[in-house]
């Protein structure tokens, strides 16, 4: 296993395929540590069927380079990107293959980009993550700068053949202010939500280790930005439901550190609504924001509209 420094890194590098151990007691965990109301199960013939929160493809992305790399302390997490296919059953057996996909400096950075693509043991494919990260320490900016990969907002717009009149009823008329969720975030939390991961195993994960967060140059320990992702996941299952699990996407950037202590209210906006792949589709301008009024995340969040 090589350490996931920028000269070690080959774009294109393939990464997986590898079984991920998912257990009823590690969706529980999860879901106590981002304060999940949700009822994470389907109906088949009456019959419930445990599903994991599909925001849980985040974390296991990690896993996946995680089986190649060993990740150094003060990585961060600068962007995510995600869509789901399909309900991901916890009684089947979930697989996940991906590759690194670029690397580039910007500045005085060094960031690097992986996707991983996640299907159950026939094939299905349940769902797609793309991560961007930003390595520790300071480099020399190259005298011809690349720009990054452009984050999918464009293919999260795609085929919209028909925009819809502003006019009608319902969730998706854009401007429909969504229900906030509220979350505080405790160091109990942040633990529970990251001690699975390779760096807290190891002792080096500013999550969890103060010495380690300090070091990075960071006032303390600051949770995982995916946390903010799982908020907005509980903002959008409370509206669309299915819609969201079956055929949500989101495309999101961290903006800022969460600390233990913050109280964090994420927030959404109906920018517009689109027919896609004959689907009504309900574009949210998404946010999650401090006890100050100050954004940690941003982005765009896209669902299905439940069927009336």
């Amino acid at each position: 296993m090589k350490n996931l420094v920028y000269e070690e890194i080959e774009v294109g590098e393939d990464l997986g395929p590898y079984r991920h151990p998912l257990t009823q007691q590690l969706v529980q965990k999860y879901c106590v540590a981002v304060d999940s109301t949700y009822p994470w199960q389907i109906l088949e013939n009456s019959t419930p069927i445990p599903i994991i929160p599909p925001t849980l493809i985040g974390n296991l992305s990690f896993r996946l380079l995680e089986t190649k790399f060993y990740r150094q302390p003060g990585t961060i997490h600068a962007s995510q990107e995600m869509k789901f296919f399909h309900p991901i059953r916890l009684a089947r057996k979930l697989f996940s293959r991906g590759k690194i996909l670029d690397k580039y400096i910007k500045r005085g950075k060094q960031w690097i980009v992986y996707e991983a693509y996640f299907y159950h043991e026939d094939g299905q494919e349940l769902g797609y993550s793309r991560i961007t990260e930003v390595l520790p320490g300071f480099v020399k900016e190259p005298e011809e700068r690349r720009d990054p990969i452009e984050p999918r907002d464009a293919e999260m717009r795609r085929r919209r053949d028909l925009e819809l009149s502003s006019t009608s009823q319902g969730i998706s008329s854009p401007g429909t202010v969504l229900r906030p969720v509220i979350r505080k975030i405790t160091q109990e939390k942040m633990t529970a939500y990251s001690e699975d991961s390779q760096t807290a195993q190891r002792g080096i994960s500013i999550h969890i280790h103060e010495e380690v967060a300090r070091k990075a140059g960071l006032k303390g320990t600051v949770a995982q930005g995916l946390m903010s992702v799982d908020y907005i996941s509980e903002l959008m299952v409370q509206t669309f439901g299915m819609g969201w699990i079956q055929h949500g996407e989101l495309s999101v950037k961290f903006i800022a550190p969460v600390y233990a202590g913050d109280e964090i209210t994420t927030r959404g906006v109906v920018r517009e609504r689109v027919i896609e792949d004959k689907l009504q589709r309900t574009l949210i301008e998404v946010w999650c924001e401090n006890q100050i009024g100050q954004k940690v995340t941003v982005g765009i969040a896209g669902a299905v509209n439940p069927q009336p």
